[in-house]
């Protein structure tokens, strides 16, 4: 495994512990959201298509965010939390995939 290999490698991991602090109610939809974009631009080496795919369902996080005045989730009408929660399985789902 290349530096980069391995440093791309901690960046999805710790994608993975901000997804799973979120859903411990450790951080909220805001910190979330900026620590994913974050990381995301951190990446050195994704595959090709990976990063459009990763974009296409934070900006739903980013979206719901922008939706609310609170920067807690324990608000959102059940609908936000469905939008949420399907986002959320899809990007666990994208970064898994990258996973070693």
């Amino acid at each position: 495994m290349s530096a980069s290999s391995a440093y791309d490698q901690r960046q999805y991991r710790q994608m993975l512990h901000m997804i799973d602090a979120y859903e411990r109610d450790q951080i909220g939809l805001a910190t979330l959201t900026s620590n994913l974009e974050a990381l995301l631009e951190c990446l050195e080496h994704p595959s090709e298509d990976w990063p459009q795919a990763f974009q296409s369902e934070w900006s739903v996080l980013e979206q719901v965010y922008a939706s609310t005045d609170d920067q807690l989730t324990s608000q959102l009408n059940r609908q936000d939390k469905n939008i949420l929660n399907k986002a959320i399985v899809e990007l666990r789902k994208l970064i898994l995939s990258q996973t070693l």
